[in-house]
């Protein structure tokens, strides 16, 4: 102790001068994040969905044996997938994990591509012509969700 004060720990003054060269960089570049927003879950799956649903739409444009309506056949086509998915892929994850490694996940390709027709059964507003084209289409859908989340990640929940 020094004229009533004490020193500051070597830490104290490293940890501070880190902070001080940090912050100056973080001034000189921008944020270094933008700030964590929680979103409920229900928000979360409806964003999901008019994104599913916009994916839908871009690969019915694109690829030619898919046919789709409108937005809305678009959406109601995602979540019958959404639904079937998560029933199908929950009965079926151990019996199809062995078929999808002997097949180097040409397996999950054609299940997918079954899960694509029995939606396009369902609904109305889409039409697929074949199993290639469904498993195809399933391949586009899951391309333009992963473009999506890439480059709307950082705003949608």
């Amino acid at each position: 102790m020094v004229g009533g004060r004490a020193f500051p720990s070597q830490a104290k003054l490293e940890a501070a001068r880190r902070g001080a060269r940090s912050g100056a960089l973080a001034r000189a570049r921008g944020p270094a994040h933008l700030p964590a927003v929680q979103h409920s879950p229900f928000v979360v799956a409806i964003v999901h969905l008019l994104l599913t649903g916009l994916s839908v739409l871009l690969v019915g444009k694109l690829l030619p044996g898919v046919q789709v309506k409108s937005f809305t056949s678009a959406v109601a086509f995602a979540f019958v997938v959404g639904i079937l998915n998560a029933v199908a892929w929950t009965l079926l994850a151990p019996l199809s994990l062995t078929f999808s490694v002997l097949t180097l996940g040409l397996g999950a390709l054609v299940i997918n591509g079954v899960l694509f027709l029995i939606a396009d059964a369902v609904v109305p507003g889409v039409q697929i012509s074949g199993c290639i084209t469904a498993a195809l289409a399933s391949l586009g859908v899951t391309f333009f969700n992963w473009a999506m989340h890439f480059v709307f990640g950082h705003w949608a929940p």
